[in-house]
């Protein structure tokens, strides 16, 4: 399945060379709801699944993706303003959890909370770590969870990365609309060979489209950029 990763300039060039995404831990998210989907009535089912959650993802963490190249918000908000790249990815299906968006937290009683913070029913797929508030939804986010201590974790000044080779395969660099080529010649040089050496893999330039709210690709050759 196709999803992509939106980056400012820096880090995607970062990410091809060093042939890596970014594994997110539970602090590094935006949304300080995340995996708080459940409307425990009471204090003691609330208790409950902060205690599940600091504890489930204590050696947890996720690469969020998205299924949109053409969204001008997230363009916006996670490509520098449109000056970023998105890197498209062919990640397999089954590894991918889909997010699901809800106007309201999903109410749940006392016992549902018990079954669910035991992890053994469908409930924690569906709703604890695969719901957002509905606002969330023009992310159309898909998730690749993994374990901190996997064998092909890299840790790097305090954060932590999967390569490419975790099933990751990189097939297009997508520049944003205000991109800027890059003018550093050995940069681009390596840039180049990198993205040469991931066959199939494009790079192309992207505009505002003419008739819609949609980042599309550039057609024009002589209004296209090179990395």
């Amino acid at each position: 399945m196709r999803v992509y990763k939106y980056y400012s300039a820096k880090w995607a060039h970062e990410a091809i060379l060093k042939r890596r995404v970014k594994v997110s831990t539970i602090g590094d998210l935006n949304d300080l709801f995340e995996f708080r989907a459940i409307d425990a009535r009471d204090q003691v089912s609330r208790a409950k699944l902060e205690r599940w959650r600091g504890n489930y993802f204590s050696n947890k963490g996720l690469v969020s993706f998205c299924k949109n190249r053409k969204n001008p918000v997230i363009w916006s908000h996670y490509a520098c303003g449109y000056r970023g790249i998105c890197l498209g990815f062919d990640v397999a299906k089954e590894e991918l959890c889909t997010v699901k968006y809800r106007a309201g937290r999903a109410p749940m009683s006392e016992a549902e909370v018990l079954e669910a913070v035991r992890g053994d029913t469908a409930t924690e797929a569906d709703i604890r770590l695969t719901t957002k508030f509905a606002h969330w939804s023009y992310e159309a986010e898909e998730r690749v969870f993994c374990q901190l201590d996997d064998p092909k974790i890299i840790q790097d000044k305090g954060m932590y990365f999967l390569p490419f080779d975790y099933g990751f395969n990189l097939r297009e660099v997508i520049l944003g609309p205000k991109y800027q080529p890059v003018t550093d010649a050995t940069l681009k040089e390596k840039l180049e060979a990198a993205v040469a050496e991931m066959v199939p893999c494009t790079v192309r330039s992207t505009r505002p489209a003419f008739r819609s709210f949609n980042v599309v690709f550039q057609q024009n050759k002589k209004l296209s950029k090179e990395i």
